[in-house]
Order: C-alpha cells, then sequence, then structure tokens
C-alpha cells in the first residue's frame, strides 16, 4: 500500500489504470511499524495521536545500560491498521485506483510483451504488475523472527520517555536475542522478543520469554493482553532466486529484497 500511496503522488503514474488484488479485505492492526525522522513522513497517519520517542536504551546483562538521545531525530510509531485505514482512505478518492479481493496465485507472460495475473477465480492482463508475494525459498535463510505483546498495567509502572531498542537476554552459543520494548504511556507498552534464525523454535518459546520478562521488569504487578503479533523479517539484501522474470514484472518488498524500503526511502 505504501508503494501505491508513493506511486500516486507522480504525475506519471495517477493516471493509469490500477487494480489493487488483496486476499482479504479486513484491515486488522496485525503489525507495529517504526521509523528515523526528523518530521512524520508524509505517509504517517494524520488522524491517530503522534507516537515517538528521543530517546533510547540498549542493555546487557554483563555490561549494564546505555541511555541516549536521538538528537535532531524521532522515533515514530505507526499503528498497522491507522496505516491501512489512512492508505486506503487516500488511494480511494483516485476514480482509476480499483480493489479485487481475490487470492492471488501465480502470474505469466503473454505475446506482445504483456503479462496476466492468475487468481482463484480468473485471469486478469496487464501492462505492468507491481509483485510483491515472494516465493519460498529452496534452503533455510536466517530472518528476524519476533513475537510481541501489547500490555496495559493496572497502575503506572512504565517509563514513556525511552524505547528499548535491544535489552539483551542471557545468551546460549546457539541463539541470539533481546527485548525491544516501546512504552506508548504509562501504563501500557508493546513488548518484543526478538531472535535471529533459520529455523525458529515455537512460539511457546517467545510466551515463555515475553511472560519472564514482565516476571522480572514488573514484579507482581497485573497486567491485560490487549494483542499479540509476530513476524519474520528476512536478513539479506540480497535478490532471491526466482523460477521466472519479466520486464513487465517489478518486484517490491521481500519479493524484491527491499523488506523495509518502503517507509525508509523518503529518508
Amino acid at each position: 500500500m505504501s508503494f501505491l500511496f508513493y506511486a500516486l503522488q507522480s504525475t506519471r503514474l495517477n493516471h493509469l489504470n490500477i487494480l489493487v488484488i488483496d486476499p482479504q479485505k479486513t484491515r486488522e492492526n496485525d503489525r507495529t511499524w517504526c521509523y528515523w525522522a526528523e518530521e512524520p513522513l508524509e505517509i504517517h497517519p494524520k488522524n491517530t495521536p503522534l507516537i515517538s520517542w528521543n530517546t533510547f536504551k540498549v542493555s546487557h546483562p554483563e555490561h549494564g545500560q546505555v541511555t541516549r538521545t536521538l538528537q535532531d531525530f524521532n522515533y515514530y510509531h505507526i499503528k498497522g491498521s491507522d496505516f491501512y485505514d489512512a492508505i486506503f482512505e487516500q488511494v480511494t478518492q483516485f476514480p482509476n485506483v480499483h480493489f479485487l479481493y481475490e487470492k492471488v496465485e501465480n502470474w505469466a507472460p503473454l505475446p506482445q510483451n504483456s503479462v496476466c495475473v492468475q487468481t482463484e477465480n480468473q485471469r486478469i492482463e496487464a501492462r505492468k504488475i507491481i509483485w510483491s508475494i515472494p516465493e519460498k525459498p529452496k534452503q533455510p535463510t536466517l530472518k528476524q523472527v519476533f513475537v510481541g505483546w501489547k500490555v496495559t498495567f493496572d497502575r503506572q509502572v512504565v517509563n514513556p520517555e525511552a524505547v528499548t531498542f535491544m535489552a539483551f537476554d542471557k545468551q546460549d552459543a546457539h541463539m541470539l536475542g533481546f527485548y525491544y520494548v516501546l512504552p506508548y504511556s504509562s501504563d501500557t507498552a508493546l513488548i518484543e522478543y526478538t531472535i535471529y534464525a533459520k529455523t525458529p523454535p515455537e512460539k511457546a518459546f517467545f510466551h515463555q520469554k515475553l511472560k519472564e520478562y514482565l516476571d522480572s521488569t514488573y514484579p507482581d504487578e497485573p497486567y491485560t493482553l490487549e494483542f499479540e503479533e509476530q513476524g519474520a523479517i528476512p536478513m539479506s539484501t540480497l535478490a532471491p532466486a526466482r523460477s521466472e522474470s519479466h520486464p513487465q514484472v517489478i518486484y517490491t518488498g521481500t519479493a524484491g529484497a527491499c523488506t523495509k524500503l518502503p517507509l525508509d526511502l523518503p529518508l
């Protein structure tokens, strides 16, 4: 959706007929984005309170804690559902943008340098495809894997002034892990446990780590689990191997080895 937003700002593109194909119509709060900037990006949702931090912490159980300011920069937060709603509201103002809610199966080349997309119900011809569906890698690849809980405490026990980028866990020889904490207010925070792995453990492992953090950092403090998010970010900027390519197919996102590019590009 961010690619579409920026494309529609261009007079070379905003008059073209554009079809967005998505498997589901609902836009749930399924993820969190953060980025560095001096001011909020143009794409930042404007219909919700602005959340940002200018101070960060990094800590290690054996080497202590470091707290620093970001100086002229802020670390801005975007709630997934707010982002979807804001972008959808803007792009639907363009009469040349259409939406189709079906599962995409694949794409295929056609004569005269054109292409088509095959969904579960139909075939759609196009002059150009923006493709964001990555192929399954043939070999396991290193990923940053995380599970996060947004929790609200019964009391004001959270320091909302500083984001925790990395609170390293006690390490073993086979795994690097750390906690990442976004303190939204004095009683609410998003707490994630992150590891780097080719084959991640079961979700129960992450749940246990999150419980350990809450028990040790906020002992005997009752809290409510508001929602859970999870993700796996490929740790490579190399273009993935593809079974087929075409000059009229542009790969973006993870499929184009640009997992974080859309939000970082304007910086």
